[in-house]
């Protein structure tokens, strides 16, 4: 399938999931909406309408969100939590030995 046949979701439609997605991170954090807003430098109440779908999140805003509650964008943006791609102690060794062989 090319990108051109692939459905496209519309973000007005999902802003309301995105928010929810948010504020749903932030309360398992157990931290309060003014918290997060000091860290981006908004409002409680701004941060209220962001988790409510009713006001937009810049990029900038969403990397300090990323960070602040430990979540991926792709779970935030699509509900979606990417495994971490960690490498095995086998993998760990053949780096080992290719560095100690041309480092």
């Amino acid at each position: 399938m090319n990108i051109w046949e692939k459905e496209i979701n519309d973000y007005e439609d999902n802003k309301l999931y995105i928010g929810q997605r948010i504020q749903e991170s932030r309360l398992a954090k157990k931290m309060r909406g003014a918290d997060l807003g000091a860290y981006l430098g908004i409002s409680a109440n701004q941060v209220s309408r962001i988790e409510r779908g009713e006001a937009n999140c810049d990029v900038g805003k969403l990397f300090v969100i990323c960070q602040c509650l430990e979540m991926s964008a792709d779970y935030i943006l699509f509900g979606e939590q990417k495994e971490k791609n960690e490498i095995t102690d086998e993998q760990k060794r053949a780096l080992d030995n290719l560095i100690r062989a041309f480092g």
